[in-house]
């Protein structure tokens, strides 16, 4: 995976992200912790007086569901 990165191999990302259900340590860490991390800087986006755009990964709704409902 950091060769991929590094490389900038979109394909090797992608197959990668396609199973990461396969690898619950790494959806864990890449992920859901992700996540769970841009939370606060959403919250705090969403109390600004300006308008907010947030472009989010369709799979990111569906998996991590949890999350995102703590808005």
């Amino acid at each position: 995976m950091v060769n991929a990165l590094k490389q900038g191999n979109v394909q090797v990302l992608e197959s990668l992200l396609v199973n990461m259900g396969e690898y619950p340590e790494l959806n864990q860490t890449f992920v859901s912790n992700r996540n769970h991390d841009w939370l606060p800087r959403i919250e705090q986006a969403l109390q600004e007086k300006e308008p907010v755009f947030i472009v989010v990964e369709g799979r990111c709704i569906s998996w991590e569901w949890r999350a995102w409902s703590q808005l």
